[in-house]
């Protein structure tokens, strides 16, 4: 995220002021810890920096400070529950920076269903290639299947582990677990995400950031990677709630 937001601020077309705040357990610490050193490598500097105990619900008077700065940038490392609330609250309040980014639950159709157009710009963790045919055709699957879309960052990669088994499973054309986990460590594989070519048996190759552009929650970084939309930045305002 850091390195997308870069060159926008070499052009000028954000600052360098970022507001952050993020729940005090393993995971906002651990993201947070990160976020802090790649922002400043990238040239931003925080204007605000705060935890929030895990089940916090009024996040008003957090919002409220990170606000006060005036920052260009804001970044949640936060749960479904905070981030619906921390959402909710910048609406409420008008708190709209030019790039506002969620943790855990952007992704998730609730979280379109809860703010309808206001997800415009919204950022967070994951994304989909929105437009791929592949990912599409899954999509009305699994509706099919369970009666609900699913998220735009777990879901698909689930169901393209389980592809990957199948494939490995048939190539090697017999129960052999040992071969199938070489398969599975050493092949390639045609999935819902696009290839998947495992490094030192894990998945490298993923959306880190996404963000909802005309109702889908495309991924914009990396921005490199196949499918990646063109950031929207500034977000658009917040619209008044129907």
């Amino acid at each position: 995220m850091a390195e997308a937001l870069a060159p926008l601020r070499r052009e000028g077309r954000i600052g360098d002021t970022v507001a952050m705040v993020s729940v005090a357990d393993a995971f906002g610490i651990e993201l947070a810890n990160g976020m802090r050193p790649a922002m400043q490598r990238a040239g931003f500097r925080l204007t605000y920096d705060r935890t929030y105990p895990v089940g916090t619900q009024d996040m008003a008077p957090i919002m409220a400070e990170a606000a006060r700065g005036n920052p260009e940038v804001f970044v949640a490392c936060s749960y479904p529950p905070d981030t619906i609330a921390i959402t909710e609250q910048a609406r409420v309040s008008g708190f709209n920076p030019k790039v506002f980014f969620t943790g855990v639950g952007t992704a998730f159709p609730l979280f379109r269903q809860r703010f309808g157009a206001n997800t415009e710009g919204v950022m967070g963790i994951g994304g989909v290639n929105g437009d791929s045919p592949r990912f599409r055709d899954y999509v009305r699957r699994h509706q099919a299947a369970t009666g609900r879309e699913p998220d735009r960052w777990a879901s698909a990669i689930t169901f393209a582990s389980l592809e990957m088994l199948g494939q490995a499973i048939e190539r090697v054309g017999r129960v052999d677990r040992a071969a199938v986990i070489r398969e599975l460590g050493t092949g390639s594989f045609d999935t819902v995400i696009g290839a998947v070519k495992l490094e030192n048996n894990l998945l490298t190759d993923l959306w880190v950031t996404g963000q909802w552009q005309d109702g889908e929650f495309y991924g914009v970084v990396p921005v490199n990677k196949e499918g990646a939309r063109r950031a929207i930045v500034p977000k658009p305002a917040w619209r008044a709630a129907s």
